[in-house]
């Protein structure tokens, strides 16, 4: 299945919704457990087409820098008692990948920046 972001926080808003609908029905919160899952499972494969192939300079990786350092402390707030949820797991792995990209990208543009070796000469 291949969506993009804008359909993913729709089908996340429309999940609570249906879970705000269903109220106390165990049976009904189990097959919305699933469908939670089967959100955050898609969450990877969208974090890897949004990211990683951009282009960027200096001044847009120090942006990203500064997001990246300022969502890692709001994953170090979230309560313990919250770890084992799937949303937890999935924004681990969602925020996982977005250092990954980051790195890359940060090498990408090193690369790019680096002065081209002269090639040495005969005399």
């Amino acid at each position: 299945m291949s969506l993009d972001f804008e359909q993913l926080q729709t089908m996340r808003q429309k999940l609570a919704e249906d879970r705000e609908t269903c109220g106390n029905s165990r049976l009904a919160q189990k097959y919305l457990n699933e469908c939670e899952n089967l959100q955050n499972s898609l969450v990877p494969d969208l974090a890897e087409k949004l990211v990683g192939t951009d282009e960027t300079d200096t001044a847009e990786l120090r942006a990203m820098a500064a997001d990246l350092s300022r969502w890692d402390e709001e994953i170090d707030a979230i309560p313990a008692s919250e770890h084992g949820s799937a949303s937890y797991r999935a924004a681990l792995e969602f925020f996982r990948i977005l250092r990954a990209n980051y790195a890359a990208l940060f090498r990408k543009n090193e690369v790019e920046t680096l002065p081209a070796e002269e090639s040495p000469t005969a005399n």
